[in-house]
């Protein structure tokens, strides 16, 4: 076994680093030689509340704060009636968050909330629509995960969460797979 594939192995364990996927020898070594790459592990959803048109079984708009704390991103997420999906219609529709970094998909039907994040930028760059005085660096990887969302309704219309705060995993990294911003 070559000495430099064994040490990029190690890298997850030896950076402190709990992933719940594996990354590439190739992004491993991004990771060691670059100090803005870096591979998230957990992530927060936090004061998930929303609004229900109906009998509490369908949400008609939420908004919740979403954070990463290994990348040190924060950014505040809306769905309603206007929200639009820019994704590939190959894939489940994905919703911007105001960072463009950041996109969520959401199961109504499960109440599942996927996240999903850009991570590693490379040196290629784009400007974010959402800000353009923020120039970010386009990104080759997004790290997804999901978490089930335990959301009660108020017979007024008013839904939320058990919580304030749900923390779950980043379970699959990716090749960027939604080239929109």
């Amino acid at each position: 076994m070559r000495l430099d594939v064994f040490l990029l192995a190690s890298l997850p364990s030896a950076l402190g680093m709990q992933l719940a996927y594996s990354p590439p020898p190739a992004l491993m070594a991004k990771v060691a030689a670059q100090d803005d790459c870096v591979l998230p592990g957990t992530y927060e959803v936090r004061d998930f509340a929303g609004k229900s048109n109906d009998t509490g079984s369908t949400l008609a708009s939420f908004d919740f704060k979403f954070v990463d704390p290994a990348t040190k991103l924060e950014t505040s997420c809306h769905f309603n009636e206007t929200s639009v999906s820019g994704s590939p219609s190959a894939l489940a529709p994905r919703y911007p968050c105001e960072h463009g970094e950041v996109k969520f998909i959401w199961e109504a039907d499960k109440t599942k909330l996927w996240m999903i994040e850009r991570v590693c930028p490379g040196p290629d760059g784009y400007d974010d629509p959402f800000n353009p005085a923020t120039y970010l660096q386009k990104a080759d990887f997004e790290v997804s995960g999901s978490l089930l969302l335990p959301v009660t309704c108020a017979p007024e219309g008013s839904c939320g969460t058990n919580s304030t705060l749900h923390t779950s995993k980043f379970t699959s990294l990716q090749p960027v797979r939604d080239p929109t911003i």
